[in-house]
């Protein structure tokens, strides 16, 4: 219900038409209301990455057990104190890290739906009044690139109600990861995939695609032939422009493919603390769809990181006696332990104990949250 102050001409007015016709003039007089909405797209970075034969697929640090469970505390206090409206969530795939936020943010409000196959969850304080999810029908990766043949990636479809009267069309995703012609060209398809959804969809309702694209905003190259047979795979299903191969960069063609705008070249800001520094460039944004005077952009921006919450230090130790391996120790700590401390974890007599491996699993250390300010009538 929305109680509304208006002019006392106005009201008397009011009181004195048909019962039908104040019904439209409080639809009429709800539906001019601007509605302010925040949202956030997070790579949260919570997954545990299988080994097959010893071999991590993904080629990237796990967390496990209580080290995610900390970290999806340490991102979920993060969101509640930041309070946006909705929040769009990638590589959330550990069990235990999904029941920690889903608890965390059911408690300060939000109503929640994920995909743990794609690793996606969307979370909004107006409520879901739709989902759907579209898994993506290419994928490329192999055992220590990528991976991505191994997850279900896709987007995640919500349309959310705003407390204005004014739906709006959320949609979060996580395209393919790999950094090769072949993943290029992967993301491409993926694209196409993604427009033809779009093009299957009302005109009137604004849409803001968010998540992590893994196409670099900054970044300067070109997308160039590397695989003939999968380039002309690209043209002759797409139509796509031969010359584009060599005049443009991946993240102008995905503009170009999806007839979308970037939301910070609208509001020409610059995220020079981006996600990804060493690269200098922009992996995580939203794109949008909308009308003349529906929606207006108000800032965006990228949030610290909080690495004294969610930097993992993970180790593993080998008890050796005679010779032998007797017992292996794998742990994570949430911060970096000394040579001692390392040692007394399992010290124990004249026991040698061998450290084998040692990785920092920095969960936002390829990814800022992204928060993007709007109003939308």
């Amino acid at each position: 219900m929305f109680l509304i102050d208006l002019p006392n001409n106005i009201i008397s007015y009011a009181k004195r038409l048909p019962a039908a016709m104040l019904v439209v003039f409080s639809l009429i007089s709800t539906s001019s209301i601007a509605q302010n909405i925040s949202m956030m797209t997070w790579n949260t970075g919570l997954l545990d990455t299988p080994d097959v034969f010893g071999i991590n697929v993904l080629g990237r640090p796990q967390c496990e057990g209580s080290s995610c469970r900390r970290r999806a505390t340490a991102i979920a206090a993060k969101i509640t104190a930041e309070d946006p409206d909705v929040v769009l969530l990638q590589e959330v795939w550990v069990t235990v890290a999904i029941n920690e936020i889903k608890s965390r943010l059911s408690s300060a409000g939000y109503t929640i739906t994920y995909d743990q196959d794609a690793g996606l969850m969307t979370a909004s304080k107006f409520g879901i009044a739709y989902r759907y999810f579209e898994e993506f029908r290419e994928a490329h990766g192999t055992f220590g690139d990528g991976g991505d043949v191994h997850v279900d990636k896709g987007f995640l479809v919500t349309t959310i109600g705003t407390p204005s009267g004014q739906n709006i069309i959320a949609i979060n995703t996580h395209m393919d990861s790999g950094t090769d012609c072949e993943d290029r060209y992967t993301r491409m398809h993926q694209l196409y995939q993604f427009r033809d959804y779009l093009n299957r969809q009302s005109a009137n309702t604004p849409i803001i695609y968010g998540g992590d694209f893994n196409v670099s905003v900054n970044r300067v190259g070109k997308i160039g032939i590397c695989n003939h047979n999968e380039y002309y795979q690209v043209v002759n299903e797409y139509g796509f422009n031969p010359a584009d191969r060599t005049t443009k960069t991946e993240f102008q063609l995905l503009k170009q493919i999806l007839g979308m705008e970037a939301v910070h070249e609208i509001l020409n800001t610059s995220l020079s603390r981006t996600t990804v520094s060493s690269q200098n460039s922009v992996l995580d944004f939203f794109m949008t769809i909308h009308h003349s005077g529906d929606v207006t952009f108000q800032n965006i921006r990228t949030l610290d990181q909080i690495y004294g919450y969610l930097d993992t230090f993970c180790y593993i130790l080998e008890e050796i006696e005679y010779g032998r391996v007797t017992r292996t120790y794998k742990d994570c700590f949430p911060y970096e332990l000394s040579d001692a401390e390392i040692y007394d974890i399992v010290r124990d007599g004249d026991t040698t104990i061998r450290m084998t491996d040692e990785h920092i699993l920095r969960a936002t250390a390829d990814h800022n949250p992204v928060l993007l300010n709007m109003s939308i009538r």
